[in-house]
């Protein structure tokens, strides 16, 4: 009789937090290694690296999100392609995983709070900029009333003059 199947632990979210998020590997020997952040969760990520590493390899792996910096110790996995390389954290520090957490859940769960301030920069933006407009109409103004000013008055100083 076959055992019953063990189900697994869901698998934790996946995204990316956008493109070209910088990432820094640091080696025990003093190696540091330059990558990019292609998508991160709670247990690894998916790295960008120039080159491939070694499966198994532990380091110390940053990257910053929206709500923080996040530094972990991570073991390398087989890499998917040669710049593609899985990693899953072997230690995350509780506040690192809180901030870690906290992006992926605004990143999945967008609050009204963060669209409301997202439509209120826009207004304010568009506010500024028709400010600005304003601003240049009112110096066109002046400087065009100013010189007509002077014209008229080098006029009549030129007929007071013959």
């Amino acid at each position: 009789m076959n055992p019953l199947p063990q189900h697994a632990p869901p698998r934790s979210a996946r995204i990316s937090l956008g493109e070209g998020i910088p990432a820094v590997l640091r080696f025990s020997d003093g190696g540091r290694e330059h990558g990019e952040l292609r998508t991160v969760s709670l247990t690894g990520g998916l790295l960008r690296l120039p080159h491939g590493l070694e499966q198994g390899s532990s380091c110390r792996v940053m990257f910053v999100t929206h709500t923080g910096p996040v530094l972990g110790t991570a073991e390398m996995l087989s890499p998917v392609s040669p710049n593609l390389q899985p990693f899953r954290f072997i230690s995350l520090h509780q506040t690192d995983k809180r901030k870690l957490g906290e992006a992926i859940r605004t990143c999945l769960e967008p609050d009204n709070s963060r669209l409301e301030w997202i439509e209120k920069y826009r207004a304010a933006a568009a506010h500024e900029e028709f400010s600005r407009r304003g601003n240049i109409k009112k110096i066109w103004t002046i400087v065009s009333v100013a010189t007509f000013g002077l014209a008229s008055l080098l006029y009549l100083l030129h007929l007071y003059a013959r």
